[in-house]
């Protein structure tokens, strides 16, 4: 074991409660896109308490802080975002939110905690390291554009990464365990908007009405057989509706009815595909019950990819460092989206998936539940991983990597 993984082990004993404290303390702070104030506040903070000065506040409540920064030659980028959901916790923990309908049910606060543990751990061996190491602590992951606002803000600028990190605390592994995958690991996913508008009446004479209520329903079964019926079986894809609004009495058959949702898939050429039979299928119900509609379908997410050479460096990172047994090597993608992959549009990226799932300590509830729980053992390991990975890409920095124009 050379000086650098002795310090980094080190350090992790001498500051791994530091890190848990801090991701209990953005655990009881949730903020959800582009409002968390308090959260970028609190990362700023620490980091000028280490002593980091190349700090910039980028895409409202973003922040970038560079290790290194008079280093050009060769970069690289980790991006760990740090919006909350809009959901009420029902964890019990002691420090379970103290923001009434929002939680951090994503594990973005484990996520903070970590890149804040990395820009402690690496500030302290930064001469060990021949490059620049950029901290991006993105808002707005949630669907809301967050990246998109921190690349036009100028994040992959002066200089531009080499390469760039994610990773996702994930509850389908075994809680330490590191899910890899070339290629494909997320899906892409878009959202869309349904409004149906028929006419009301009351509910003891439905023949003079026209039921947005009806279309609904039959619409919500109709986008399962899309799914079922229209797109190759052997192409991943999901529709599904996440909100439905109408009405106000009940005993009035409603105006309209509102409905939003996701569609997600694999293969990126199906987007306009489920968009155009999504839109048949409403067109037909609505105009069959006699009613209208109005449907806005919305680009959100690409495809999340992990480079073949970074997968390939990592597998032989960890064999290196012994932490081989760590590795799951998942073969399929998740049909969750991240818009980590609008940085892979101009920079090279790995994104991994760190296990949380831990029986006894009731780490077994899915992403965004009310419910979900982390066990904060992960967080040092995660840190650990990182440090690692990051000398590991520096040591080889000459190796071919498919580098984005």
């Amino acid at each position: 074991m050379d000086n650098y993984d002795l310090f980094v082990k080190k350090n992790i004993e001498l500051y791994g409660e530091e890190v848990i404290r801090y991701r209990r303390e953005f655990h009881k702070n949730p903020e959800i896109g582009f409002e968390e104030y308090k959260t970028s506040e609190m990362i700023v903070n620490y980091l000028n308490d280490i002593g980091l000065k190349a700090i910039r506040r980028v895409a409202k409540t973003g922040v970038v802080v560079d290790i290194n920064p008079h280093i050009d030659f060769y970069c690289v980028a980790i991006r760990v975002d740090i919006d909350a959901l809009p959901i009420t916790e029902e964890t019990g923990m002691d420090y379970q939110s103290l923001n009434v309908g929002k939680m951090h049910a994503c594990g973005h606060d484990g996520h903070i905690s970590i890149g804040l543990g990395i820009a402690r751990i690496l500030n302290e061996i930064k001469d060990s390291l021949q490059a620049r190491v950029r901290i991006i602590f993105q808002p707005a992951e949630e669907g809301l554009g967050g990246a998109k606002q921190m690349i036009l803000d100028g994040v992959l600028d002066n200089p531009k990464p080499d390469l760039i990190l994610g990773l996702h605390i994930w509850p389908s592994l075994e809680s330490g365990k590191i899910g890899i995958k070339e290629g494909p690991i997320m899906a892409a996913g878009d959202k869309f908007t349904l409004r149906l508008i028929g006419v009301e009446g009351h509910g003891s004479s439905p023949h003079l009405a026209i039921d947005p209520t009806i279309m609904a329903a039959e619409i919500i079964q109709g986008f399962q057989n899309i799914v079922g019926r229209k797109i190759d079986s052997l192409k991943p894809a999901v529709i599904s509706v996440g909100t439905i609004t109408s009405g106000k009495s009940f005993n009035t058959i409603p105006y309209d009815v509102l409905m939003t949702g996701t569609t997600r898939y694999i293969d990126e050429n199906l987007q306009g595909e489920l968009k155009k039979n999504m839109e048949m299928l409403i067109e037909n119900i609505t105009k069959l019950n006699g009613g209208s509609y109005e449907f806005n379908y919305e680009p959100t997410f690409n495809v999340t990819n992990s480079d073949r050479r970074l997968v390939e460096l990592c597998i032989k990172a960890m064999d290196e460092k012994r932490l081989s047994n760590n590795l799951v090597y998942l073969q399929n993608p998740s049909m969750a989206s991240e818009d980590f992959s609008e940085y892979e549009k101009y920079v090279p990226g790995l994104y991994f998936f760190i296990g949380n799932k831990n029986e006894e300590k009731g780490c077994t509830f899915p992403l965004h539940s009310s419910k979900f729980k982390i066990d904060e053992d992960i967080l040092l390991k995660a840190v650990e991983i990182l440090c690692y990975l990051i000398k590991y890409y520096v040591d080889n920095k000459e190796v071919e990597i498919d580098r984005r124009v």
